[in-house]
């Protein structure tokens, strides 16, 4: 999971994952592993968990993308487009998540991320070991979610003018 742990949505998030997704799936499947990355942890205490790594912000997301099996996402309040479901997405990474992760973001269920919308810890522990446990269809949703990812970025510049920036204009947004 990856996030700025400063809003709410993300800490709620992760506390779910740590807190009620990890011990099912640990019990599960005592190999499955949770790195969370982003900044704004330090202020949280969390308790250590089995299988989890808390690194606190790092530079490049790519080497733990390239590590990961799948991108956790169960945001189950907020809204907008998610920048790390897009992020995962382009890293073709298959996307688990609620509904709220996927607003705005355009794609099939099943063909380009799994969304479910039981959001209790039991049923979201069971799409990520029946994701893991069916390789096949991981390795459609690794290339779909990349095209997808990729597309949706796409289309979102060329449809936002905004979103385009000079050089000028650049050195005063913040």
């Amino acid at each position: 999971f990856v996030g700025n742990f400063g809003y709410a949505p993300n800490l709620d998030a992760i506390s779910f994952l740590c807190n009620e997704v990890m011990p099912i799936l640990y019990k599960k499947d005592p190999s499955i592993h949770l790195t969370i990355i982003g900044i704004g942890l330090e202020k949280h205490h969390f308790t250590p968990q089995p299988n989890v790594t808390i690194l606190g912000f790092v530079e490049d997301l790519r080497p733990y993308y390239h590590e990961s099996a799948l991108f956790a996402c169960p945001l189950r309040f907020g809204s907008g487009i998610k920048n790390k479901v897009l992020e995962a997405m382009v890293a073709s990474l298959p996307v688990i998540g609620f509904s709220c992760a996927f607003e705005g973001i355009c794609g099939n269920n099943h063909e380009h991320f799994i969304c479910t919308d039981n959001c209790d810890a039991t049923s979201y522990s069971q799409c990520i070991i029946e994701a893991l446990d069916i390789p096949q269809k991981m390795e459609k949703i690794y290339l779909e979610a990349g095209i997808q990812g990729w597309f949706v970025i796409m289309g979102m510049l060329l449809l936002n003018p905004v979103l385009t920036l000079d050089r000028k204009s650049a050195s005063k947004v913040s």
